[in-house]
């Protein structure tokens, strides 16, 4: 397997991951999911942490294009958020994999 296909692989594995968070938060709670975290129990802050962690890319990618087509900021403005939810969805892809691939074995 080339590189970039592999670098494709974990791009694309880490934003369906983010994705499938970030739906499975909206429908159970009726809210979108944000970077910021409400003011709960400290083991209910941990799981929202962890999952913020996980739905990154989804949250910068909305925030972007909003900024882009709403807001009408700069074009570079969006190209830096894809290049940060590209690396954010890539580390979160190979720890998905490598979780997977754990399990399997």
């Amino acid at each position: 397997m080339s590189e970039y296909l592999a670098f494709g692989f974990s791009v694309a594995t880490g934003f369906v991951a983010a994705g499938i968070g970030s739906s499975t938060f909206s429908l159970l709670t009726n809210q979108r999911v944000s970077f910021q975290i409400p003011d709960l129990t400290v083991f209910a802050k941990f799981l929202i942490a962890c999952l913020i962690v996980v739905v990154g890319p989804v949250i910068l990618m909305r925030n972007g294009i909003r900024g882009w087509l709403i807001e009408h900021r700069h074009p570079g403005w969006l190209a830096g958020t894809i290049a940060i939810a590209t690396m954010w969805s890539f580390i979160s892809g190979l720890f998905v994999l490598h979780m997977a691939l754990a399990l399997q074995a």
